[in-house]
């Protein structure tokens, strides 16, 4: 399965709950004003609390599997999360002003495990089986969080051994030629020291040769002179 595949099916698997808890919340205010006693509206005022804390923790879910989505599925999702949320604005504030129209500050203290214990045994089930869905949901999304973290950490890890060796082979480069330059330079003077010692091997040569032709002069000189002195 494709990540984005996974990421539509996580989703989707959201935007049910979101759907259901909203519709429920939707019942709940529309009863309100059909119920014809005090007690009757406070009840269904506890019940559509419940559900508008639901719907609040789905969207929550929503927007955070949102974060994590290829684009081309995140535009689409963003603007039906917007939906949602004005949705739930409208919801939210119809709920306020039926709670002070009702009784307000009577509601203000019953905690959410009140609010639970007050519906029937259905609302109950349903209620407990969504807020599974978005506990999972969440769970799913810490856990894409933390694989995302530690996919970044890796990455960074990464990028700064790739820096290390990039710097390090830079620096191996520079050596080669500089060494490269040094070889150059030595080859110059030894080819500069060849022909200076070619030079002086033909110089001695040619003296060898002149100093041979004057020792024959000489050597020919004295024996002329030899022979008119004596032999003459």
């Amino acid at each position: 399965m494709s990540v984005s595949r996974a990421d539509e099916e996580a989703y989707q698997r959201l935007e049910n709950t979101w759907t259901s808890v909203s519709q429920s919340l939707a019942r709940k205010l529309r009863a309100v004003t059909d119920a014809q006693n005090l007690q009757l509206q406070h009840s269904l005022l506890v019940e559509a609390q419940a559900d508008a804390h639901d719907a609040q923790a789905a969207l929550d879910a929503l927007e955070a599997e949102i974060r994590h989505m290829p684009y081309g599925l995140s535009s689409r999702a963003k603007k039906s999360a917007a939906a949602h949320t004005s949705e739930l604005e409208k919801a939210m504030a119809q709920l306020r002003r039926y709670q002070d129209s009702v009784n307000s500050g009577q509601m203000a203290g019953v905690s959410h495990m009140d609010r639970v214990s007050r519906l029937n045994t259905d609302d109950q089930s349903r209620y407990l089986d969504q807020r599974q869905q978005l506990l999972q949901g969440s769970q799913m999304v810490s856990e894409s969080d933390a694989s995302l973290t530690r996919t970044q950490q890796v990455l960074a890890e990464t990028e700064a051994i790739g820096a290390a060796t990039s710097a390090q082979l830079v620096s191996q480069r520079e050596q080669f030629q500089s060494q490269l330059e040094n070889v150059h330079a030595t080859d110059d003077f030894l080819s500069r020291s060849k022909r200076t010692l070619q030079r002086m091997h033909k110089r001695l040569v040619t003296n060898k040769l002149i100093q041979g032709a004057i020792i024959v002069v000489q050597m020919g000189a004295c024996g002329l002179i030899i022979y008119l002195k004596y032999y003459k």
